[in-house]
């Protein structure tokens, strides 16, 4: 009797996880790298009217590209839908300005100066993930959420005849987000994707400066159940 029932305890929960398997429901988690671009805006002489008032001349510069990745988890509920939490790393922005102008504190005539601005950008994001399978081992996916993000701001201003004066301005807030990719099952435990992914309303416009973040990338996922 005992045999009876240790086999059939062995087959309803093979059975269950046969089920399991069929339906597409699994943990995972996984790495991607990539790189990633922004929209945010040059410096403006505007930006320094509490340094130099007036400004007589000013030309900017920046960078907005740079390397990206994230580390992602998630489970899978079935073939078509599952959600996916994330922390990513989306890059520092470099911002350059020069130009001259009367210094607003000390006066005189004006002064050659220079700027530099980097702004830092990562975050928290969840997602909710849409499935559809295209083949065996081919799917594609979307992916609309929310994304808590922090910016830090560091600006270092030099003066022609003096040194150099440096600040730092922090913000956070949750904003959009949301992806599209391809996920590629090598075997039962193992895929990989390619992404993109767009993070909306990064930063503070009255402190750090507000931009859109692209992020593209290809990544490793392990699965299990």
């Amino acid at each position: 009797m005992k045999h009876w029932i240790a086999a059939t305890l062995a087959i309803g929960a093979l059975t269950a996880h046969l089920a399991a398997y069929a339906a597409g429901e699994r943990f995972y988690g996984g790495l991607s790298l990539g790189f990633s671009s922004t929209d945010v805006d040059n410096l403006a002489a505007e930006d320094l009217d509490d340094i130099y008032d007036p400004i007589t001349a000013f030309n900017a510069d920046k960078d907005t590209s740079d390397q990206g990745w994230k580390l992602f988890g998630g489970y899978q509920f079935n073939r078509y839908f599952g959600l996916e939490a994330s922390f990513a790393t989306l890059g520092e922005y470099t911002r350059t300005g020069s130009g001259s102008g009367v210094n607003a504190i000390s006066g005189g005539p004006a002064v050659d100066f220079s700027t530099d601005s980097t702004l830092e950008l990562n975050g928290f994001g969840v997602s909710a993930v849409g499935t559809l399978p295209l083949s065996r081992q081919l799917s594609a996916f979307a992916k609309p959420g929310l994304f808590r993000w922090s910016a830090k701001n560091d600006i270092a201003v030099s003066q022609s005849g003096a040194g150099a004066s440096a600040s730092s301005v922090d913000d956070n807030g949750i904003d959009f987000q949301l992806g599209i990719g391809a996920s590629y099952r090598i075997n039962r435990l193992w895929r990989v994707r390619a992404e993109w992914e767009r993070y909306f309303r990064m930063g503070e416009q009255s402190t750090t400066d507000e931009a859109d973040v692209d992020l593209f990338s290809l990544g490793v996922e392990f699965g299990w159940r």
